[in-house]
């Protein structure tokens, strides 16, 4: 009777040791991102994160392709949510400066979290920037060079 109790509660243990869990407790139900300007056609890039897999956008839209990216991509986009700031996460459906305005450009974020879609547009003139966000969006550039 001990050795089954040992047994079941390994066996729990271990399943909860497997269990998926983003080091800053952020878990959307899709994760979308990505950066642009208004009067550029190929100047917009656009991810999707879903169900474990990363998608490019369709012509620079925020519609998706239905192919998923390599997994060697979708980890390196995976960093994002694992690093998404908090102040953020305080601070939805914001807009941070004036994205876009005079064709700079803009950084996209969007998200569903329990349901609720949450957007974020910030002006990419570090500036404009809160400086609780100003390296995660220094990343964010980074990592959507890198998946090009």
């Amino acid at each position: 009777m001990k050795s089954s109790a040992t047994l079941l509660l390994s066996v729990i243990i271990l399943f909860s040791a497997c269990k998926k869990h983003d080091s800053n407790g952020f878990n959307p139900e899709y994760f979308q991102f990505g950066n642009g300007g208004g009067f550029c056609l190929n100047c917009n890039h656009y991810y999707l994160i879903e169900n474990g897999k990363l998608y490019a956008d369709s012509m620079g839209t925020t519609t998706f392709l239905s192919t998923p990216m390599s997994n060697d991509k979708y980890i390196l986009a995976k960093t994002l949510v694992n690093d998404f700031p908090k102040y953020l996460l305080d601070n939805p459906n914001q807009t941070y400066g004036c994205p876009n305005c005079h064709d700079q450009g803009k950084v996209y974020i969007e998200c569903k979290i329990n349901g609720m879609i949450e957007k974020w547009n910030i002006d990419p003139d570090t500036a404009n920037q809160p400086s609780a966000i100003k390296s995660y969006i220094q990343q964010m550039n980074t990592v959507i060079e890198q998946l090009r």
